[in-house]
């Protein structure tokens, strides 16, 4: 997951990076078109009501 500006305005951003116990996504993860890794943004409720619960479970700082 990652916040970055897109279009002008912050967003969140999640892909899964994959890894090699998945042969169907080995080390590219999941979203990737053609073989190359791709990021989706989580639309802004969502990505707000995420933020919040990894700052309950103080996977991240506020």
């Amino acid at each position: 997951m990652a916040e970055m500006e897109w279009g002008g305005a912050e967003a969140v951003m999640l892909r899964w990076n994959g890894g090699s116990e998945d042969q169907r996504f080995p080390g590219i993860g999941n979203p990737q078109s053609r073989g190359l890794p791709t990021w989706f943004i989580l639309p802004e409720e969502i990505a707000e009501v995420v933020i919040s619960m990894l700052k309950v479970s103080k996977k991240i700082s506020e």
